[in-house]
């Protein structure tokens, strides 16, 4: 297990997702990492990490067993439920976080980084929604269909792919930013209720990204990638 991917172990079994949070492990971002190499730069023992994944419940819910699902599937679902969630929460956030910044009670100039994770976050979901979650769709149909796929024009997904990969690491560089600046989002019980609200909106934010971005990077876009490879090999032996 040491040397396999932490995608692997999440998709094998998605429980592991709570372990890697508690460690603050990415699994989203490096998700192509080996548990060995995580363990090696976060400084933490890998058969300490091993035995607790180990011991994790086998018996997971068909709700999470994301990568089963289609394709065109999980467009829809990370837009119904990831993206709404940060249209939804993030004004919300930003709000908390200017009267907190009014008051003096975290340091100013928070708000104005949350603004630009936000203005970022809006334009890439447009980026996902309006062109490459429907292309994905196409691919989807044609492989189903068996039949004829029509090259974009901006090319093969992988284009605008690595682009949201690039948006992706951003992000979280981004929101490591304001986490250093606000404690870890850890907060005492005994602080200022708006405060702690704050940094736990801040935290479940946080958690409901990883596992977003964990979709998108180790599921949705490799299948589509694959997919849309399958039928353009199909297309150019028709030629021949």
């Amino acid at each position: 297990m040491i040397n396999r991917k932490i995608t692997d172990i999440v998709n094998r079994n998605f429980n592991s997702v709570d372990l890697f949070e508690k460690y603050n492990l990415n699994y989203s971002i490096h998700g192509n990492s080996t548990l060995a190499k995580v363990c090696r730069e976060n400084k933490i023992s890998p058969e300490h990490l091993m035995s607790e994944i180990h011991k994790l419940n086998t018996n997971i819910s068909f709700h999470f067993k994301f990568n089963e699902w289609d394709i065109a599937f999980l467009c829809d679902y990370i837009t119904a439920n990831h993206h709404s969630y940060i249209k939804k929460i993030f004004p919300v956030i930003i709000k908390k976080g200017k009267y907190l910044e009014n008051k003096k009670l975290i340091k100013k100039g928070i708000t104005d980084k949350l603004n630009l994770i936000h203005s970022d976050f809006l334009i890439h979901m447009k980026k996902e929604e309006k062109l490459l979650f429907p292309q994905i769709k196409k691919i989807n149909i044609s492989d189903l269909a068996d039949g004829l796929y029509e090259v974009p024009p901006f090319g093969s997904i992988s284009m605008p792919v690595r682009v949201m990969f690039k948006e992706h690491e951003t992000a979280f560089e981004n929101l490591s930013e304001v986490k250093d600046e606000c404690n870890n989002f850890n907060f005492d019980k005994q602080e200022n209720d708006h405060k702690s609200e704050f940094y736990r909106f801040l935290k479940e934010f946080e958690t409901d990204l990883r596992l977003h971005v964990h979709l998108e990077n180790n599921i949705l876009y490799p299948k589509a990638i694959k997919t849309e490879k399958k039928l353009l090999k199909h297309i150019s032996k028709t030629k021949i």
